[in-house]
């Protein structure tokens, strides 16, 4: 392969677009960064950084089947996820979407339809879908059902089932200059090409009926399939047909050409037909694969078995058309007769292009690399064809089907039966045919179907992911799994093969869709299943940098290579600096921790016991049978931070009295136990026994999933004690983790402890004996709304739930002294602890609720209840009286006053209560929101309940008006796109009188308006359900100023229930 560039061209059907805030660095995250930002080595130890570009990228469409024309199943323009990043524990199976049946095709992404990114996919019973790409379990944006698929073709004589008919098979294309939608269907054995408006599902022609003769042959003649992906090139829609054997039909290839604008039929030809000689076959179905084009508008495809070949009959060939459908050249191989008898199609693996060459390949597992503008018509003529070799050694004789990609001089080829292989090349000259890397695991049929996804050219970001199946899915769909590997090693670095990241079953030949930091996989199961991070996505790009290392410790090589001294005699840092070549001001350092060799530590002669136990005690659980009572285990410090035990937690002789054994999903909340949040320095204690040596399992935790502050404290699969300390954004910046030398998993009862000193260090010590000393420098971000756990770490990417033995956890609130720690190793923690100094009021349980009034009991559903009364009041702590702990946070000008029933409050300039994220209260199904309300606003909009997230635009805000009027806003997906959706009552009540409102909300159905019990208004708006998890719920502010003003007016027993409650329920509500 020496004639011609082997350089990859990317010809893609992609529409850039600025992606929604959520997904969006945020405003401070500029510069650069270097992943991983930290690292901890030992002598001669290395490590790899790479630095990137963060900001705001815009968002990629995939448009077309294998992420463009050229078909190369590679994913360029993947920002985001990275081979570190899926292998953190953080990237997981996020929801699905159901259809009516089997989505074959490749699911599509189309950004910035009506501010939104659309996932679009069609059905084998003939319907169209477009859902919202970013909230799985939705309804539909919109879909079109075409009419019953066929039935009559394939015959069940054929062995051939596609599981509820021949309807839509094949992967739709998209014309991003128009957000048109073109689809291939079936109905009552005709086959026609749709066109839907992307905005709203609306034909946009009428159908085009496929039409055509040639040679002497009527496209109509005999049944026809169409599985392969649509082509939309050269202001055209190519589709290609094929037939299928042992059904007692002849069968014939076609594609068809039809104008993108007109819809109508422009260009015909047959692969194989020739009514005078009575050849048939040739078909064109490539598993799925579409036929691909280049630059130059030229199509490129690969045909099936054929009974007779000639220049003319081009079965079992590489073929290449002129955009009007002209054969422009072709290669055949020599022994196309023996692939004929055999039913060895040549195209089953499809068609792709790099630079100057078309490349593909067969059942016979053989790959094809033909010079573009010299293909070699039948092998061993002239001109030669440019390289042919065995790449898929070991496979069945089921071969290549979509189990190939190619990108970054790298091409990879995952045949039925085999492993997955990469074959490299240099740009110039032939693939070396000796497999640069393979996977460890081989995979049944069809083999894995890949798709490749980097940030362009930077291999570090480089993933190969794969669909895969253990169990041979010919006929029978089969358990599949997603599978990322490192696109270099063909390591694999995360499988979707545990129970909540399950797949289900294989959609046959589909790919996944990589897009915006997500993974969009079809099944057979109807639906499609999303995989992703927990957190938004922060998009990065790799940047030029030059790298330095300060003090001048170990070495680093120009592309970031960092190397230990051989020899380290004390624990030291490093730190590793990029700075940007096209901006020297901009830089960001990463921190090397270096460790000598780890010793295990021998404790000292022990001293004598400490009569009482150290001051700052903010939690102490003893987990002896006195001090807990059924699933509760009481708090011995004085600030009554009960625990809940949940789970497989069993009581068991502990190192002091008793103690708990944690196993599989056990563990105990105490709630939000302010004081432990890490605001300041902190001991955290404990008393363990574990032999866990295969993954990390947290002890003690407060983390914050949803900002990422927070602590965990967890045993590492080496054994030894690690802290990871939660940044504002860990995507961005990297949490912080300190690690210890000591191993603790040997299976004895060990005492350990960690001190956190901020901005200072942290300190591990084991058996009462300092073990090592972290320079991590803790700034103190807090974790106020974060459960304090012990036995999981409250976020699974941090940490498994623990199994093992605890007993006697202690937490401080300050860094103890080594002799203190050590008086609580030698005290087995059976020393009394000295009187408590008056705490400021705890945040007791909330007390019972009151007796139902005598107007009865409220209606079932309910969320949360606030009365305000004084009972249900402990300092700046509003209590919800629902069972459903949203204690509501007070702050600004909030002052008790006389309400409808009992206590109200009066809210006055800035004055609201914070009831945090409140999850329950999303507006993801019917809602009623009510309250008792006084006024006498007659100038603005101020808002008294909502839950609106600001940077996405979803949610509701209830307020009233500057004319005294009830009004609810409902967020959509975009507003500066397309607007909320506000309806407006008629009533006033702005006379300064109580008065009892509530709004009932229906999704998809409207909205009521209630005052006083009685209903006001009905308004037709259809709230389609646009959630809010992410906000949080104010009484008495909008959350985002444009949708209101701060409430000022008194307000009593606001509630919130999970339904739309009827008139009669509304009204006993407001007789309470």
């Amino acid at each position: 392969m020496t004639a011609g560039r082997f350089a990859l061209v990317l010809v893609t059907a992609a529409v850039l677009v600025q992606l929604p805030s959520r997904y969006k660095a945020a405003a401070s995250q500029t510069g650069i960064t270097v992943r991983p930002a930290t690292a901890a080595l030992q002598g001669g130890g290395s490590q790899q950084f790479s630095a990137y570009d963060l900001g705001t990228i815009p968002a990629k469409s995939v448009t077309t089947h294998a992420y463009g024309n050229d078909r190369t199943h590679a994913q360029l323009s993947e920002t985001y996820l990275t081979p570190s990043l899926v292998a953190s524990g953080s990237f997981k199976k996020l929801g699905s979407w159901r259809t009516d049946s089997i989505p074959w095709g490749q699911p599509l992404i189309v950004v910035g339809v009506n501010g939104r990114t659309l996932l679009v996919v069609a059905t084998s019973h003939n319907t169209v879908y477009a859902f919202d790409a970013d909230l799985p379990g939705t309804s539909p944006i919109w879909s079109v059902n075409i009419g019953p698929p066929w039935t009559g073709y394939p015959p069940a004589s054929s062995g051939i089932d596609l599981y509820g008919g021949l309807g839509c098979l094949s992967t739709p294309v998209v014309d991003p200059a128009t957000n048109i939608l073109y689809a291939s269907c079936n109905t009552g054995g005709t086959w026609k090409l749709y066109s839907y408006n992307l905005y709203d599902g609306s034909p946009y022609h009428a159908p085009a009926t496929f039409s055509g003769t040639f040679h002497g042959v009527d496209l109509n003649a005999e049944p026809l399939s169409q599985r392969a992906a649509l082509l939309l090139a050269n202001g055209n829609i190519y589709t290609a047909f094929y037939g299928f054997e042992n059904t007692g039909h002849r069968y014939y290839g076609w594609v068809v050409a039809h104008n993108a604008t007109t819809l109508q039929e422009v260009a015909a030809v047959c692969t194989s037909c020739q009514a005078s000689l009575g050849t048939y076959g040739g078909g064109v179905w490539m598993s799925g694969n579409g036929p691909a084009a280049d630059v130059s508008g030229n199509i490129y495809l690969a045909t099936g078995n054929g009974f007779q070949h000639t220049s003319t009959e081009l079965d079992e060939s590489f073929v290449k058309y002129s955009p009007a459908l002209d054969v422009l050249d072709y290669a055949t191989p020599a022994n196309f007769a023996d692939l004929d008898a055999s039913d060895v199609d040549l195209d089953s693996g499809g068609v792709m292009l790099a630079g100057d060459y078309l490349m593909g390949g067969g059942k016979d597992g053989r790959w094809w690399s033909l010079n573009k503008a010299a293909m070699g018509h039948l092998e061993g003529g002239s001109p030669a064809i440019a390289q042919v070799f065995q790449a898929c050694s070991v496979c069945s004789s089921a071969g290549l089907r979509a189990g190939e990609a190619f990108a970054n001089n790298s091409l990879y080829v995952a045949g039925s039966g085999d492993s997955i292989v990469r074959y490299s090349h240099d740009g110039v000259a032939p693939f070396n045919t000796t497999a640069a890397a393979r996977s460890l695991s081989t995979f049944a049929y069809p083999g894995a179907s890949l798709a490749y996804s980097s940030a362009g050219g930077d291999t570090s970001t480089a993933i190969l992911w794969a669909v895969t199946v253990s169990t041979g899915a010919f006929v029978v769909p089969q358990a599949a799994t997603l599978r990322a590997f490192d696109a270099a090693t063909l390591n694999e670095i995360w499988n979707s093969g545990n129970g909540a990241d399950s797949l289900g079953p294989d959609s046959k030949f589909a790919l996944p869709t990589v897009a915006n930091g997500r993974v969009y996989v079809p099944t057979s199961a109807n639906s499609i299943v999303l995989y992703g991070t927990t957190s938004a996505p922060v998009a990065v790009v790799p940047t030029p940098v030059t790298w330095s290392i300060n003090p001048s410790i170990g070495s680093i090589t120009p592309d970031g290579k960092y190397t230990a001294p051989s020899t380290i005699s004390a624990s030291s840092t490093v730190s590793v600096t990029a700075t940007s070549l096209a901006d020297p001001t901009q830089s960001f350092s990463a921190t090397v921790t270096l460790n000598p060799p780890a010793v295990t530590p021998t404790p000292p002669p022990p001293p004598a016991t400490p009569a009482t136990l150290p001051t700052g005690l903010i939690g102490r659980w003893t987990f002896d049978a006195a001090d807990s009572n059924g699933a509760q285990t009481f708090d011995k410090s004085g600030n009554s931070y009960t625990g809940t035990i949940s789970g497989s937690v069993a009581r068991t002789p502990g190192r002091a009295g008793e103690a708990y054994t944690f196993s599989s999903n056990g563990s105990i909340n105490m709630a939000y136990a302010v004081q432990a949040e890490l605001n300041k320095n902190l001991t955290l204690a404990t008393w363990i026994k574990t032999t866990n040596s295969s993954r990390s399992e947290g002890i003690i935790s407060k983390y914050d999933t949803a900002l990422g502050y927070g602590y965990v404290l967890r045993t590492t699969a080496a054994g030894k004690m690690e802290l990871e300390i939660g940044t504002y954004n860990a995507a961005v910046y990297g949490n912080k983790i300190a690690t210890d030398v000591a191993k603790i998993n040997d299976g004895q009862w060990h005492h350990v402890a960690v001190t956190i000193s901020l901005n200072n260090n942290v300190s591990f010590y084991v058996d009462g004996v300092l073990s090592s000393v972290s320079p991590l420098k803790v700034t103190g971000v807090g974790s106020n709304y974060a459960f304090l756990f012990v036995g999981q770490a409250g976020y699974a990417p941090l940490g498994n739930y623990f199994n093992g033995s605890l007993d006697e956890v202690q937490i401080y609130n300050r860094a103890l002294s080594s002799g203190e720690i050590n008086g609580l190793y030698i005290s087995n923690g059976t020393a009394a602890p000295p009187p408590p100094p008056p705490p400021p009021p705890p945040a007791p349980p909330p007390p019972l609720p009151p007796p139902p009034p005598s107007t009865g009991a409220l209606p079932s559903g309910l969320i949360g209840r606030w009365t305000f009364d004084a009972a249900d009041i402990r300092s700046a702590q509003a209590f919800d009286k629902s069972g459903n702990n949203y204690t509501g946070t007070i702050s600004g000008s909030v002052t008790r006053t006389s309400g409808h029933l009992g206590d109200a409050f009066a809210f006055l300039n800035n004055g609201s209560i914070n009831m945090a994220y409140a999850i329950q209260a999303e507006l993801n199904k019917n809602l009623t929101l009510a309250a008792w309300i006084r006024t006498t606003n007659s100038s603005r909009t101020e808002t008294f309940l909502s839950k609106y997230e600001t940077a996405v635009g979803y949610g509701y805000v209830f307020r009233d008006t500057a004319d005294g009027k009830l009004e609810l806003e409902v967020g959509t997906y975009n507003a500066a796109v397309y607007g909320n959706k506000v309806a407006t009552d008629t009533a006033r009540i702005n006379d300064g009188q109580w008065h009892h409102v509530a709004v009932a909300i229906s999704l998809n159905n409207n909205v009521s308006f209630y005052v006083d019990g009685v209903l006001s208004s009905v308004s037709p708006l259809k709230v389609t359900g646009a959630g809010s998890g992410y906000a949080f719920l104010y009484v008495g502010q909008a959350g985002y100023a444009p949708l209101g003003n701060y409430f000022n007016g008194s307000l009593d027993d606001v509630q919130i229930y999970g339904r739309a409650l009827s008139p009669a329920e509304i009204a006993v509500v407001a007789g309470q």
